[in-house]
């Protein structure tokens, strides 16, 4: 696949899709507690969460029907996590399996132990309860703008739930690409918190766009 392919449309995620979307996801994000503990954990976790009236999942594809991009996002990720592990919470448990009990979610869990103790927080007590959850593209597809229209198609739908206000975004502070991206689509940085040993940004976004009627985009 060229890296001059802009052909991509962008569309809900299909049930087949579930276990690439994860594994997409996890490759972007591979520090983050969801991705340590398996594409099928993954899988099995966003979409709960994007089952939900006010969380939406959308994947890119190529000319060639494959999924090259994808993103994650909810009106309500709080109450959206809650309800997909009170309802899941022993599937979840043995999707995990071994994982629960590696030296990387041991070390996670530990992290997180002595982060509490010395009182560190993840986010501001004002973070929104919107959020941008996941958005991960495949290298062949990136420098094409993919990124920001599936921020678009996200977007929207938080304007059809009629979000009124900012939505959260989380990323490594590492993660140099994710943050220049984040600044440049109009996200304003809010501050740097140390959550499990990893230093993460906050961003908070403001939706400028106006409803779209179509729901598929070709550009």
């Amino acid at each position: 696949m060229s890296k001059t392919e802009t052909n991509y449309t962008i569309d809900e995620i299909r049930e087949s899709e579930w276990i690439e979307v994860a594994d997409l996801t996890a490759r972007a994000i591979p520090n983050a507690l969801i991705s340590k503990l398996g594409n099928r954990f993954g899988a099995r976790f966003y979409r709960k969460i994007v089952q939900q009236e006010y969380s939406c999942g959308y994947v890119a594809r190529n000319s060639s029907g494959n999924v090259v991009g994808v993103i994650i996002g909810s009106a309500d990720y709080p109450e959206a996590r809650s309800t997909a592990i009170k309802e899941q919470l022993l599937k979840l448990v043995i999707t995990a399996n071994f994982r629960l009990i590696s030296w990387s979610f041991i070390n996670w869990v530990i992290k997180g132990v002595v982060a509490k103790a010395k009182g560190e927080k993840k986010t501001h007590k004002d973070k929104p309860s919107a959020e941008l959850i996941a958005v991960a593209v495949r290298p062949e597809a990136q420098g094409t703008g993919l990124a920001q229209k599936l921020v678009e198609k996200m977007e929207t739908f938080m304007l059809s739930k009629n979000l009124s206000g900012p939505y959260a975004i989380l990323t490594e502070k590492a993660n140099i690409t994710a943050n220049r991206f984040y600044k440049k689509i109009g996200a304003t940085f809010v501050k740097t918190s140390t959550y499990h040993g990893r230093e993460i940004n906050e961003w908070d976004k403001v939706i400028t766009l106006t409803i779209h009627n179509e729901n598929r985009y070709s550009y």
